[in-house]
């Protein structure tokens, strides 16, 4: 429900850097305009929405995340919901990409769950219920289990690839199970080999990249060409937002408000 006083317009058109919209405001003012063909209101209720997710830097919303999230609880996953489902209501596809993937990591009995949330019952939709159990099984069921691969010798002793092939194979494993919301750089803190490092590295990148590029399909979605222009429509941003530059490895996509 949206406040009968004007303050809320005020803070809708103002700067996504001063901090999004209240949720139940936002969603309110998505609703209406969405319903009413309003694009002004639209288009700046839909830049909340993403800086909710990535800030002003919409171009992130098409590279793969690369940063932990907050720890999952049962309690954060509401908030979660709420975005998908309205996101999916107003036809913002463009962000449902990074909102499907992380609810995916969820356990799914709590992805089924109904929850309340600020007065909200928040569930997913079948759709997207389905979506979420489709990216699971894309994402992981593609590891293809990078850092234990290597056989050539190594000039350090205590290199983590000799280490973890084969005595910790299956723990190393675990540690890859979600290597999207794992920062490559904290590998680099352990002790490892320049040369398998580097290797890993390259691997990881390109498998990423792959990856990624076949997230749409695996959740149910638009190319990424069709998102790109959707996000450019709704946004009122250029046409030629960047998804595969040379940042993309360090594009921060945590939620940046949790509401």
């Amino acid at each position: 429900m949206i406040a009968t006083n004007a303050a809320w317009l005020k803070e809708l058109l103002a700067d996504t850097s001063e901090g999004p919209l209240s949720f139940d405001v936002l969603a309110g003012v998505l609703r209406l305009s969405h319903k009413y063909d309003a694009p002004i209101l639209r288009t700046h209720a839909l830049r909340h929405l993403a800086a909710v997710v990535v800030g002003r830097n919409y171009g992130h919303l098409l590279r793969p995340p690369s940063v932990d999230l907050p720890v999952r609880t049962h309690e954060s996953l509401a908030p979660l919901k709420a975005l998908i489902s309205t996101a999916r209501e107003v036809h913002a596809l463009w962000i449902l990409p990074h909102l499907l993937y992380w609810a995916s990591l969820y356990p799914a009995q709590q992805l089924a769950a109904r929850q309340i949330w600020k007065g909200l019952h928040c569930q997913l939709s079948t759709i997207d219920l389905v979506a979420c159990f489709a990216g699971y099984q894309h994402t992981i069921l593609g590891d293809p289990d990078i850092a234990p691969f290597k056989s050539d010798p190594c000039e350090v002793d205590d290199c983590l690839c000799k280490r973890s092939s084969p005595n910790h194979y299956k723990g190393h494993n675990r540690f890859l199970e979600s290597p999207f919301t794992r920062s490559w750089v904290f590998v680099g803190k352990l002790n490892d080999g320049m040369h398998c490092y580097g290797t890993r590295e390259s691997a990881y990148r390109k498998w990423k990249g792959k990856v990624w590029g076949q997230i749409p399909a695996a959740y149910g979605l638009p190319s990424w060409d069709v998102l790109n222009s959707m996000l450019c429509a709704d946004l009122d941003v250029s046409a030629d937002v960047d998804r595969q530059g040379p940042s993309w490895m360090r594009a921060s996509a945590s939620l940046v408000v949790c509401y």
